[in-house]
């Protein structure tokens, strides 16, 4: 863990004041959510032409799409649903499936139909719902939407479980879904054809209880999310039907076993439960029930208790193709049970083969995809095996031996645990395809052809298990009034099996994944990009402006081949100048509009010279608005520069002119245009060379009627006078506010909101954003078919690139400028400088790709990249020797510093033994080679781009088997000389020893600098029985190094150059961190909590601290008299804060506030601008699963207004109001004992509950303030904001703000 050696004093108040001993709220927002994978599901929850496939989280969903390139890609961020996930299945819509001839020659998928009541499902509707069950017994329904723009987001609904029924409150841990396959009758000549359905869900608790759901159609369902209200109970009612039902025994697994053909309405639900200690056997439950008939019919079946010919507990449960028949895995091989309904059950067990024979754990299942005909006479099974091995069963139905073939297919090279699932092989390639999440490792996408090896395609990133995190250089933004706009960067370690490790930065904000690359040379001189769809063409031109001159290619659609174009191929179009705008207009025309002409080009392939149309001019800028049938064009006129409106017209019979009106004179020189319509008024805002934003309205004959002018400084006296860069403006509705974004000339954005009442033009400041230290260029995304607005647009500022989204509010700007990160898995580490950007809009031909895509102009080359709209963690990676434990940013070197173990085989007699004067009986091949534990520091570059071979990598020990505890970097000084060394505290077992012994070793970091290794690390502190848990640097030159149950202060005497031990301190029990805040010494311990220490005249005394027993990970002190500290509490996290801690130790240290996080949080970071410029407190605070969390403290308004928001959003639970309590004391009489109004633990505030209340969907603010709740809400409101005329509207923009990363919404005093 990284140390917070040398935190800043601040002033605190004093220790009489009121408000010394007030408690203090805490907001936590996860910014990276766990990368750890429970299930992978195929489910079209999207789309039916979508193959989508949901990952599914211990708390989160998330959605990929596996598209025809072969390539997963992810769609969504994860949706965090605050609650353990305890299984995850699919309800689908009918399908049929019809096979084909491809199908059956090349092994490749059949072709699969949807729908619902015998009506097909539409391409913008789901055709499948994920169903989830939570350890609270909830079951959430969910689906995809896409939206307009190809932007998807989760839609979900929650019904709770086994409410008022006197069942079990919690623990329901098994779902399942009846999903019947059925013949058809298929035409004579053709293969058989199979339909798919959903009737039934079933849901379990392990202690015996089961319910039974009488599923709604898909559509059905859907309507029911979509019309979810948590305030009003039985508003979602995803079934008709319900029943529970108790068995004896606990139950292990459920699943539906196929009808038979001759009843296809019956339903057969098969438990497996486990019947105690006496009997220690497992038991099948079968039920059965027609479709046509209420649940209350459901009986058991005749052999319902049966007991299985099982030695052990069965691992997984497998329905069977057939009827009646099931699977379960054993340790030993695979057992089938068939005719179960009947006396005459039958098992076979197939034992597993020589090769996947061990110990190893069998963790999951999946059935291949194949042809109808070949399901007709098989039924196949992969298993995945704990250490990535495949097994694959080929089952014959009709065969009494039913296992004919059982090979292994090959290893994965990951291990694995439940993450795992098949699809078909990607058109062209055949095979299968499997996905798997590795268990606390990277997954993957792995290929296999028909008797062929698992080939790695896509590797899954992951970033667990994380070890240790820290705050490296942010690399940006200067000190000044916009500090806060560099957001903090995180780097994290990740160790890996087999001893490869990662180092990891970690960034918050969109990502765009790279899909596919085109090679377009010259590309670094594009500064704008626009694409034009020409759907009778089945093309979609993309066009690049540069400053001399126009270049294009052709995209089709068909093929997805890419050509160049030019004069010949493309006539019309002018190549030779800069393009200023570009559209596809109706009546089959396109423009272009350079700084030499206005074309206007027809775009049929053969059209005649007479439709060509072409207006010569010098332009200096130009826009298209109104629906592409108006342009303005800004020129050089006889003395400045004139402002032009013209009319483009276009005819059926291919006409097209250009009606250019009346010119407006402006002095200045015009660098950017904007127009939008705002009521029914035509707006054109225009930016000069000057710093000038200048409105006008246009008059019904196109003139323009100048309606305000500003100078930026009149917004905000901050800014300095600057060019316009850029201006474009941002809507949600044609009458409500508009959000005008103004890029600045070196690198600020500044952002005004802008309404038309009472017929006038009203402009007023809103934020303002320092990117960078370059022109801020802005490209509004305009990306629906039917509507022309914008209410996004991508920013770029210095190869940095931001999206601006604008939310609905009808009352003002609600919007989130958000960092836009582009990720190419091909190259985990590399770093793309992009200098033009563009969104390609939805197509509105039958071909999706690339409609929806981000189109990036790089160095030599286009990138084409899938955006995901919701802010996530996004990471970039390099690999790291061995298996890091500890990473620190050193200022000295200006590089990373990474200390890892290795594994080393040892052959030979060690060194270490020779010198010692041993006496060895034999040669050096009698000595058996042994495994030794290196510890050693590798050297990595803060770009990241540095090979492994080119690093300097330093072998701190060679032949001691040690581990590293902790890294710090540390300057000793007397105040004239001073050394530059990386300390590490180790520990060393010998095999066969008992105790541990432990030392500090620095190692020369003046030498590093040089590319020089230390070959001879100095040895600080030695013991011969205890081990070196944790170091801190101290004062000028000491050091602080926890030893077993005991604290050692050490110092340096730089005149003898030799250590000294000034003093010595008991500690409960041993140090997991040490941080120190002037003599304040704070020690997180293993047992006992927060023990802290002050250090006066070179003695340690004890400080008083924290009193209960705590398994304490780590501490961070701040604010001059405060420590925040982490401990584990049976699986969760206390975060806790106390104050009150003073050099003199005489006042009693106080509580400021109680966090519980969901996960064991190992590392916690303060944040380098907490306290600066009346910046609020920050914290990180990061779990081993690569989760990470961010802390900000709150003032006492705004605890008690956000604390009222998060429990209102707990629709379903009614408060509980505390009273007081009459009770007897010693001596008989009734003492009334008032409970605490505020429980310490009340002062930690959910922000990802808050999250889901400024966002559309049922959990929205203005869906749950009502009533008394509403007026309740003002008042707090008020204490914060401050009188407002729309009070909900308005806090929702401030959270949003308080929300983001960084945040925004002012400083904490």
């Amino acid at each position: 863990m990284s140390s917070m050696n040398g935190s800043k004093r601040l002033n605190s108040p004093k220790a009489d004041s009121p408000q010394r001993r007030q408690r203090t709220g805490i907001l936590s927002r996860t910014l990276n959510s766990s990368s750890s994978i429970r299930w992978i599901l195929p489910a079209r929850i999207r789309s039916p032409s979508k193959e989508d496939v949901v990952f599914v989280g211990a708390t989160f969903v998330q959605l990929h799409e596996f598209n025809e390139t072969g390539q997963l890609v992810n769609t969504t961020a994860k949706l965090d649903f605050g609650t353990q996930i305890t299984d995850a299945n699919v309800i689908s819509a009918d399908v049929e499936v019809i096979p084909t001839v491809d199908a059956i020659l090349k092994q490749e998928r059949d072709q699969e139909y949807y729908n619902i009541r015998g009506e097909p499902v539409g391409d913008s509707d789901p055709a499948q719902i994920l169903v989830l069950v939570t350890v609270d017994n909830d079951l959430i329904y969910v689906y995809a939407r896409e939206d307009g723009s190809g932007d998807v987001k989760f839609i979900f609904a929650k019904r709770h479980l086994l409410r008022g029924a006197g069942l079990p409150s919690s623990q329901c841990r098994y779902v399942a879904v009846d999903s019947q396959y059925t013949p058809l009758q298929s035409s004579p000549g053709a293969g058989p054809l199979m339909k798919l359905r959903s009737r039934a869900l079933a849901v379990a608790s392990p202690s015996g209880y089961f319910g039974i759901f009488n599923l709604r159609p898909v559509d059905e369902i859907r309507s029911e999310i979509d019309g979810w209200d948590p305030l009003k109970h039985g508003s979602f009612r995803p079934s008709d039907e319900q029943r529970f039902i108790q068995v004896s025994g606990d139950i292990l697994k459920m699943t539906f076993l196929p009808s038979p053909e001759s009843d296809p309405d019956k339903v057969v639900l098969l438990l497996l439960a486990y019947c105690g200690e006496e009997t220690q056997t497992t038991h099948q439950y079968l039920y059965s029930w027609d479709t046509r008939s209420p649940l209350q019919t459901i009986r058991p079946m005749p052999s319902s208790g049966r007991g299985l010919v099982e030695p052990t507990l069965p691992s997984m449960l497998i329905p069977s193709a057939r009827p009646y028949s099931y699977m379960v895995v054993m340790e030993t091989g695979v057992s089938y049970y068939e005719n179960v309904h009947t006396s005459d059950t039958k098992r076979i067990h197939c034992p597993f083969g020589q090769k996947a024979a061990g110990s190893f754990e069998w963790v999951q299942w999946a059935k291949p995809r194949r042809h109808n005909a070949y399901k007709e006479r098989r039924d196949d099974l992969v298993l995945v095996r704990e250490d990535g091995l495949l097994q694959y069963f080929q089952i014959e139905k009709a065969s009494s031996a039913k296992f004919n073939l059982n090979w292994t297919i090959g290893g994965l090279g990951i291990r694995v645990d439940t993450a795992f699932c098949m699809l078909a092989g990607p058109p062209g390639k055949g095979g299968d395809i499997f996905i798997v999440g590795g268990s606390m490792t990277d997954g993957g996408v792995f290929h296999v052809s028909a008797r062929g090896s698992p080939e790695c395609t896509q590797v899954i990133e992951s970033i667990c298990p994380l070890r240790d995190m820290i705050l490296g250089p942010s690399g940006s933004m200067q000190d000044g009034p916009w500090s806060q706009e560099s957001p903090d960067r995180l780097y994290a370690c990740c160790s890996r099996p087999q001893g490869l490790g990662t180092l990891f930065d970690i960034r918050c904000g969109l990502e765009a994944q790279v899909g596919w690359t085109v090679p377009f040379p010259d590309a670094s001189f594009i500064d704008r990009i626009w694409t034009l769809e020409l759907p009778d063409q089945n093309e979609l031109l993309v066009l690049g402006s540069q400053p001399t001159q126009t270049t294009m290619v052709a995209f089709e659609l068909d093929t997805q081949e890419l050509s160049f174009t030019n004069s010949e191929s493309h006539p019309g179009f002018d190549f030779e100048n800069q393009t200023l705008a570009a559209a596809v207009l109706d009546q089959g025309f396109i423009i272009q509009v350079t700084t030499g002409s206005v074309n206007l080009i027809p775009t049929g392939r053969d059209a005649p010279a007479s439709e060509f149309f072409q207006i010569k001019g010098e332009l200096h800028q130009a826009v298209l608005f109104e629906e592409d049938q108006m342009l303005v064009t800004a020129s050089k006129g006889a003395s400045g520069y004139d402002i032009c409106l013209a009319a483009i017209l276009t005819s059926a019979d291919g006409g097209a002119q250009v009606k250019p009106a009346a010119p407006t004179h402006l002095a200045d020189v015009p660098t950017t245009v904007c127009c939008f319509k705002l009521q029914n008024s035509c707006i054109v805002l225009v930016g000069t060379d000057t710093a000038k934003i200048l409105g006008y309205t246009v008059s019904r004959d196109l003139s323009l009627d100048l309606a305000f002018q500003y100078e930026v400084q009149d917004f905000d006296a901050r800014i300095e006078g600057s060019a316009i860069s850029s201006l474009v403006a941002l809507q949600q509705s044609n009458d409500g506010p508009v959000l005008v974004l103004c890029g600045l000339r070196y690198g600020v954005l500044l952002c005004l909101e802008l309404r038309l009442e009472t017929g006038l033009l009203d402009v007023t400041f809103d934020d303002i954003y320092k990117l960078g230290s370059t022109s801020v260029h802005i490209f509004e995304e305009t990306l629906s078919l039917t509507d022309a607005k914008a209410s996004s647009a991508l920013v770029l500022c210095q190869s940095e690139m931001h999206r601006v989204t604008l939310h609905r509010n009808t009352s003002m700007v609600d919007y989130t400028l958000s960092s836009l990160w582009i990720t190419n898995h091909s190259e985990p580490s590399a770093q793309i400088a992009i200098n033009a950007l563009h969104r390609v809009p939805k197509l509105s031909s039958p071909h999706q790709d690339p409609g929806g895509l981000l189109v990036c102009a790089t160095q030599d080359e286009l990138l084409f990249c899938s955006l995901v709209a919701q802010e996530q963690g996004v990471t970039r990676r390099t690999p790291v020797d061995g298996t890091p434990r500890h990473v620190l940013y050193s200022d000295y070197l200006q590089k990373f510093v990474v200390a890892f173990e290795k594994t080393h085989l040892l052959t030979g007699p060690s060194r270490t033994r020779q010198h010692g004067g041993g006496h060895s009986s034999g040669t050096k091949d009698n000595v058996p080679p042994r495994k030794l534990q290196q510890v050693g520091l590798q050297i990595i570059e803060p770009s990241m781009k540095d090979s492994a071979e080119d690093r300097l990598t330093i072998l701190v020990t060679e032949e001691t088997n040690e581990s590293v505890n902790a890294l710090i970097h540390w300057a000793p000084t007397d105040g004239q000389h001073h050394y530059e060394w990386f300390v590490l505290a180790l520990e060393q077992k010998e095999q066969g020893f008992p105790q541990c012994s432990g030392r500090v070793v620095c190692v020369n970091a003046k030498n590093l600098s040089k590319g020089v290794p230390d070959s001879n690390p100095k040895v600080a502190f030695r013991s011969p029985d205890r081990p070196v848990t944790a170091i801190c640097a101290y004062k000028m030159s000491s050091l602080l190094i926890a030893v077993g149950t005991e604290l050692h202060l050490h110092h340096l005497d730089f005149a003898t150059r030799k250590w000294k031990t000034l003093s010595k301190h008991p500690l409960p029990s041993h140090a997991k961190t040490i941080t120190c805040q002037g003599s304040l010494i704070f020690v997180a311990t293993a047992h006992h909590s927060l023990f802290v220490l002050v250090e006066r005249d070179n003695k340690l005394s004890q400080h008083k601290s924290d009193n209960k027993a705590r398994s304490t990970m780590d501490v961070v002190p701040f604010d001059g008299t405060s420590a925040i500290f982490s401990a584990w509490n049976e699986g969760t996290t206390d975060i806790m804060a106390f104050s009150g801690f003073r050099k003199d130790g005489q006042e009693e240290p106080y509580p400021l506030f109680h966090a519980n996080l969901p996960l064991l949080v190992d590392n916690l970071l303060l944040s380098p601008s907490s306290g600066s410029k009346g910046q609020r407190y920050r914290f990180y605070a990061s779990a081993s699963d690569g989760t990470i969390f961010h802390l900000s403290l709150l003032d006492q308004n705004e605890w008690e207004l956000l604390h009222f928001l998060e429990q209102t959003s707990y629709l379903d639970k009614k408060s509980i109001k505390a009273v007081p309590i009459v009770k007897k004391n010693v001596d008989g009489d009734d003492v009334v004992v008032r409970p605490p109004g505020v429980r310490l633990t009340d002062m930690h505030v959910r922000g990802d509950r808050l999250l889901m209340m400024i966002e559309e969907g049922p959990y929205n603010l203005r869906n749950v303030l009502k009533g008394e709740t509403l007026e309740t809400f003002n008042a707090l409101a008020y204490e914060v904001l401050g009188t407002k005329m729309h009070q909900v509207e308005a806090v929702a923009v401030w959270l949003r703000k308080l929300l983001r990363y960084p945040s925004r919404s002012g400083s904490r005093t």
